[in-house]
């Protein structure tokens, strides 16, 4: 280096170092802040330098901006997941410092919820969305909660409080998801609720009670509780009424509670109160000349001074037995008293074809005489036991093989073999005369051995040796003129009947036949029962053989 060179260097960097001349302007940084930031995907831009944003806080753009240059900062992506809208402040001016006041504010987007009601007949619905924000809807139609959703929030929309008056159910659809949007499309369906209408009925022992609702659907009543089959809507009125009483026994029902209006639950106090009716127990009394008549049913007795319609003080209810009889016959003079029509159920009216017949006493025996065909009557005297013939005897008749008299000895009946029938009388009390009661003789099949009359002398039955059956009549209490009864003649396991008996309560009758062969002779005894009304025969189980083959049995006795 030569001298020049060594002095000239210091020279030049005074001059740089002092800035004699013009240099480049001082730059600054441009930045700020970000709040509330939860999504992702946020991008800013500055002068067209993006700087994209992951957390809230500070951020710096890249670079630096000049000394008196402008800058301005801007959203240039929104954040997604969840969607955010995202607004700056202090996002532009001209650098004269460091720039750091920009404030980015991030808010999550928010969705209305709303839907349609339909069929809202009631009052009182109320929906509720996520557990709260609750909504009262008052009619149909459009509806929408106050309350917000954020993007990608769940919701769930429920019926917080269903309607009443009417009473409803309401159902909701499209009720419940992940909101990216605004939702519309819940709907809430209301039908109106529909309940039954019953109740109790107390003291009901009868069969046949029938009621009916609001002029329309019937129903019978067999138990304590009862319900209408089909539910009324809410709101609408019932009126239940009884369109049919019981029967077996006879009831008066009442109905109690049995018209108002359904409301929100089933009606259960309609009420049915029955009572059993009660009817008097009568008749009437001929014949009576002596003292002491007393007529009774069960413990309740009437004493009977004179002829004429009586009546047992205590009336019988609806369905029970009655069983009216002489308890103390009359004295002074001396009488014997038979009874008619004293006893079966009663039904629904009094009872007052009863008969209570009153004669003097006065023994008589009959023969039925097979040979010559007669029937012969005698008087017994009740002190010497002598036999007296009775005017008019022997009777003609069609060869008699046996007699039975009903238990009032007001009729006697003969049984003819050869042609095949059942001669009535009636006999006089007095006199022991006899006269053909009407329509006799009556048709009974080849009658072995002597009629059967129950104890009550109502029903007179002719077993037939002939084709093992046994016919029945039943006996007419004022005329004695017999009567098929129905489903006579009545078929018994044997071929041939050669006996019959009726055990002292009149409710059953035991045949004694003779099997078929190669069983011929050995004895079977079957069991029927009567049917107290009709006298009908109905066969019962177990029927029993009694005798080994070849013994021929005759008599069969039941006491």
């Amino acid at each position: 280096m030569n001298r020049l060179s060594f002095i000239l260097l210091p020279v030049i960097y005074l001059v740089t170092s002092c800035g004699g001349g013009s240099g480049p302007p001082p730059t600054y940084s441009v930045g700020g802040t970000v709040s509330g930031l939860a999504g992702s995907g946020l991008v800013l831009r500055n002068n067209g330098v993006d700087l994209a944003i992951s957390n809230n806080g500070a951020f710096s753009f890249l670079g630096s901006v000049p000394e008196g240059s402008a800058y301005a900062a801007t959203v240039q992506s929104q954040p997604t997941n969840p969607t955010q809208t995202c607004t700056l402040a202090n996002g532009s001016g001209t650098a004269s410092a460091n720039v750091n006041n920009i404030t980015v504010t991030c808010v999550t987007d928010s969705y209305t919820v709303a839907g349609t009601v339909s069929g809202l007949a009631g009052s009182g619905l109320l929906l509720r969305l996520n557990g709260g924000n609750d909504l009262p809807v008052p009619a149909d139609g459009n509806f929408r909660f106050a309350a917000t959703i954020t993007h990608s929030s769940s919701y769930t929309i429920t019926v917080q409080t269903q309607p009443s008056n009417l009473s409803q159910t309401c159902t909701v659809t499209n009720g419940s998801g992940t909101a990216t949007s605004n939702i519309d499309n819940v709907a809430v369906v209301c039908t109106t609720n529909r309940y039954t209408v019953g109740g109790v009925a107390d003291g009901l022992a009868g069969t046949g009670l029938t009621l009916r609702i609001n002029g329309g659907e019937t129903i019978a009543v067999n138990g304590r509780s009862f319900t209408f089959p089909t539910a009324l809507l809410s709101g609408s009125s019932y009126s239940a009424a009884i369109v049919a009483q019981p029967t077996s026994p006879w009831q008066i029902c009442a109905l109690n509670n049995a018209s108002g209006s359904v409301t929100d639950d089933n009606v259960t106090s309609v009420s049915v109160s029955c009572t059993t009716n009660t009817y008097a127990i009568g008749g009437t009394v001929n014949g009576l000349l002596g003292s002491g008549l007393r007529i009774g049913n069960g413990t309740s007795s009437l004493d009977v001074s004179a002829n004429g319609t009586f009546v047992i003080p205590a009336p019988v209810t609806s369905g029970a037995s009655y069983n009216v009889r002489a308890s103390a016959v009359p004295s002074n003079p001396a009488q014997e008293c038979v009874t008619l029509n004293g006893n079966g159920v009663v039904a629904n009216a009094a009872i007052t074809n009863i008969v209570v017949n009153c004669f003097v006493v006065g023994r008589w025996i009959f023969v039925s005489n097979s040979n010559n065909s007669t029937l012969s009557a005698a008087s017994i005297d009740q002190q010497t036991g002598v036999l007296t013939p009775a005017a008019g005897s022997p009777y003609s008749t069609n060869t008699p093989i046996g007699s039975a008299a009903t238990p009032d000895g007001r009729f006697l009946y003969v049984a003819n073999r050869v042609n095949q029938t059942v001669t009535g009388y009636a006999i006089n009390r007095a006199t022991g005369a006899l006269t053909l009661v009407p329509n006799s003789p009556i048709a009974a099949g080849a009658s072995f051995g002597a009629p059967i009359i129950d104890p009550t002398g109502r029903f007179l039955y002719a077993p037939n040796s002939a084709d093992g059956t046994t016919f029945g009549f039943s006996i007419d209490g004022v005329t004695g003129q017999l009567t098929a009864i129905p489903g006579s003649p009545f078929a018994s396991a044997g071929s041939r009947v050669l006996g019959m008996k009726i055990e002292s309560t009149g409710r059953f009758a035991y045949v004694y036949s003779q099997l078929a062969p190669p069983l011929l002779d050995s004895g079977h005894i079957e069991s029927f029962a009567i049917d107290q009304s009709s006298g009908s025969l109905t066969s019962l189980p177990g029927g029993l053989d009694v005798f080994p083959a070849g013994s021929n049995g005759r008599e069969l006795l039941a006491i």
